[in-house]
């Protein structure tokens, strides 16, 4: 089995890359969620089922917040290899 690169194997050039990619991500996720949660408010349902509107809005607000924590190792590095 092939050993998966560490951090300090990824070339700068790639490593923005991959920054770039986990904020488009985090992007289109926030949008899909906010577009659900105003469909909800603009339409009533939420009225009709609040625990799934409140569920809906946890969910919106914990995936990109755990898309940005995940990605921190990445900007940590960037920044170490950018200051050298």
């Amino acid at each position: 089995m092939e050993k998966k690169p560490s951090l300090h194997d990824i070339p700068t050039d790639e490593l923005k890359r991959l920054i770039k990619n986990r904020r488009l991500i985090t992007l289109n996720i926030l949008i899909i969620f906010a577009v659900i949660i105003l469909a909800w408010i603009f339409l009533g349902y939420w009225r009709e089922n609040l625990l799934v509107f409140i569920s809906t809005i946890v969910i919106g607000v914990s995936a990109p917040a755990a898309m940005h924590a995940s990605s921190s190792g990445l900007r940590k590095e960037l920044r170490k290899r950018l200051r050298q």
